[in-house]
């Protein structure tokens, strides 16, 4: 039962109630609890006033829409907080992006390196193996030489795989720097907390944290939706009530009717 209605069933003789006598309306008057179209906030839902006179009741128009308003004032303070929220998810996404690309460099540098020294030893030991001892000497000779070369080769891996980069000391000030192959990196967690992992765990943390992140944006951004819609009938309650008052005070000004 709506308050208009309450207001005229409770006067059996037909004369106007005051609208002192009547509940005031409250933002939950302009909502509907639906939970499929909650979302995953529980926003409610706005309510379309079909009958703004039957809505009102004897209600005081201006004391309405001062209640829509706020309605609507608290739908767009959740529109800024998400879409605070979704901007600042989407910069994380970027540089845990940007991270889990330096974590794999890091990997296939290492992978690199590894995969040298070993095809060096594998061909040194084809070289020293014993199907060359009952060859000539020049055939030993040549031998030996390819194994002196092969392992400065190796001795200069570890210069070749050494990874060129700069980082940045201030914006537009950055310095050279240059990594070696490692097994492990350190990742910035936040709040001065920094933790060091072996490269594969790295790469799972960040990959699980990117996947989290896309996941609760695209959330974010289905609720941001939702609650524009919201906004957008709150706010044709608002103007059809105002309108329904600026009547209402117009025909007033004809003269007061009494019982």
């Amino acid at each position: 039962m709506t308050p208009a209605t309450a207001a005229r069933g409770g006067n059996a003789g037909g004369c106007a109630v005051e609208p002192s006598e009547v509940a005031p309306l409250t933002t939950d008057d302009f909502t509907i609890q639906d939970e499929q179209e909650a979302g995953h906030r529980k926003i409610p839902k706005a309510k379309f006033i079909r009958s703004v006179e039957q809505f009102v009741g004897l209600q005081n128009p201006g004391h309405v829409e001062a209640v829509a308003r706020e309605l609507l004032m608290k739908y767009r303070y959740m529109e800024q907080a998400i879409q605070r929220q979704s901007e600042v998810l989407l910069a994380k996404i970027g540089d845990m992006e940007e991270a889990l690309s330096a974590v794999k460099k890091l990997k296939h540098q290492k992978a690199s390196g590894l995969k040298k020294r070993s095809g060096g030893r594998e061909r040194r030991r084809r070289c020293g193996g014993t199907d060359f001892q009952h060859f000539s000497e020049v055939l030993r000779a040549i031998c030996k030489s390819r194994t002196r070369k092969e392992k400065a080769k190796d001795a200069a891996d570890p210069k070749e795989a050494e990874l060129k980069t700069y980082f940045e000391l201030a914006d537009t000030l950055h310095a050279e720097a240059i990594i070696p192959p490692t097994d492990s990196v350190c990742l910035w967690l936040g709040a001065n907390v920094v933790m060091e992992y072996s490269l594969d765990e790295a790469e799972t943390l960040l990959t699980n944290n990117v996947e989290t992140a896309k996941k609760t944006r695209a959330a974010a951004v289905e609720d941001l939706q939702r609650l524009r819609t919201q906004i957008t009938v709150t706010e044709v309650n608002v103007a059809r009530i105002h309108n329904y008052g600026v009547k209402k005070n117009q025909e007033a000004k004809g003269g007061p009717k009494t019982c």
